[in-house]
């Protein structure tokens, strides 16, 4: 997370970011996080989300709307919802280590 820092402040959070994403989100589900860059700064509160972005530095707060994927992710459960395929696909390729293909460029092409 080069340039930004997260303080925890007893809480339980899922935090992704990884170096080829252009965001940083954190769901908290319980406590409270502070994140930090060079320039921004937020205290998140149970129940938050935020999402930084590395290309514009535009940090967003709100309430999260979906915490059951929180509690999915901590049991090994990928729920997708309205997500575009190259997103499912970046997430099953780091999931499970292994590099999806789709043969069929139909499918990825939109209507």
């Amino acid at each position: 997370m080069k340039g930004s820092n997260i303080e925890v402040l007893g809480t339980s959070f899922l935090v992704k970011s990884y170096n080829d994403d252009d965001d940083i989100d954190i769901l908290l589900e319980e406590g409270s996080v502070n994140f930090s860059t060079g320039t921004n700064s937020s205290l998140l509160k149970a129940g938050q989300k935020l999402k930084y972005s590395k290309k514009t530095g535009v940090l967003t707060v709100k309430e999260n709307e979906d915490s059951g994927n929180y509690k999915n992710w901590r049991n090994n459960i990928i729920v997708f919802n309205n997500n575009k395929l190259a997103v499912v696909l970046k997430t099953l390729n780091r999931w499970y280590g292994k590099n999806f293909v789709i043969k069929d460029k139909e499918i990825t092409t939109p209507p």
